[in-house]
């Protein structure tokens, strides 16, 4: 593995608080090696691989890299289950990552908040959408309808100088686009 990519997959470790003695699998470094040298990815791993860690981790390996060309850090997920959206958004939560989900109508959104003692006893609250235009998220979930609708549209258009990745997760679970 190059030795540039080592240290940085040591960092999202840390990161990650990845504890013990955690081995990136080898098709997510693949998918990061891919991902650096900007070309399109598609990942069909096994439930339990670590996709979300993969798509989760590329704001942070694009800052990694100091690439310029790379945005201001943002990768929007599309998913259609709103489960998997507050599990990830809880999660990266805890982390201390910024994440946060789109409504329905792309009109408006939601970030978990956790205790003072970071528990697991997240509160749902809203996010301005002028939040995510101003940078303030790494991580943006949202459902195709959110960003196919006229205020997703728009907000996408304000902020595509800002996603680093466009990712489609659980898209066997979309019917229709």
């Amino acid at each position: 593995m190059d030795p540039d990519l080592d240290d940085i997959l040591e960092d999202l470790k840390i990161l990650f608080q990845v504890k013990g003695n955690y081995e990136w699998k080898p098709k997510q470094v693949e998918c990061f090696k891919a991902a650096l040298k900007k070309r399109d990815v598609i990942a069909v791993l096994p439930t339990g691989y670590g996709k979300s860690r993969i798509f989760q981790s590329l704001p942070f390996l694009c800052s990694e890299t100091n690439d310029i060309d790379c945005c201001d850090k943002a990768v929007l997920v599309i998913t259609p289950l709103n489960s998997i959206m507050l599990d990830q958004v809880t999660k990266l939560s805890q982390l201390e990552i910024k994440a946060c989900s789109l409504s329905y109508g792309g009109k408006d959104a939601q970030s978990v908040e956790l205790d003072v003692h970071n528990e697991l006893t997240p509160t749902s609250y809203s996010v301005p959408i002028q939040d995510i235009r101003d940078g303030n998220y790494n991580i943006i979930y949202a459902h195709p309808e959110a960003v196919l609708s006229e205020a997703g549209l728009r907000l996408i258009q304000d902020i595509r100088h800002m996603i680093c990745y466009l990712v489609v997760d659980e898209a066997h679970m979309i019917v229709e686009w």
